[in-house]
């Protein structure tokens, strides 16, 4: 049961890490970020800032979660759509390191294993696995999930009509 238990943390803290990577690329890029929510459900705790436009929400199932923006332009929607994934699969060679360095005498030789898959299964490497599965589960280009938003905003770009031509058509 500890173990289960385990993994569903595990599993909301990467949701928080998922979503707040999407947070700082918004805030980097000057984009306005309306609501930061982690879950689903009633919600547990609510709050915004003074001077901030940014009201933070956590709900009672804690699995997944949305940050909601305006975007000047599709460029910086597709940054910040992918800055959630690319923060997931940072974390998981940040982790898989980590866990090589505390479980080796010789941390170049464990860091070298990971890529080998010559390691030996611990809290670290688990971390390490679920970051990068979150991270590449995101991308698939399935609506509701970032590479589907991804795949939307491109297909609705590419297959707009340029503007010159709908001026020759009217």
């Amino acid at each position: 049961m500890s173990h289960i238990l385990t993994v569903l943390v595990l599993a909301a803290l990467l949701t928080v890490a998922h979503e707040l990577a999407h947070w700082c690329a918004a805030l980097a890029l000057s984009v306005d970020v309306h609501r930061f929510s982690i879950g689903t459900g009633p919600v547990l705790w609510s709050r915004s800032w003074p001077g901030s436009t940014t009201v933070f929400t956590v709900h009672l199932f804690p699995f997944s979660g949305y940050v909601a923006f305006d975007s000047p332009s599709a460029t910086r929607k597709l940054l910040v759509l992918l800055a959630g994934p690319l923060g997931n699969l940072l974390l998981a060679m940040l982790l898989g390191v980590i866990g090589a360095w505390t479980n080796s005498s010789d941390p170049l030789q464990a860091v070298a294993s990971l890529w080998s898959g010559m390691r030996r299964v611990d809290p670290w490497s688990v971390a390490a696995s679920m970051s990068w599965a979150y991270g590449l589960l995101n991308l698939l280009p399935l609506a509701g999930l970032d590479g589907g938003q991804c795949l939307n905003l491109l297909l609705r770009k590419l297959l707009r009509p340029k503007k010159e031509f709908q001026k020759t058509i009217r």
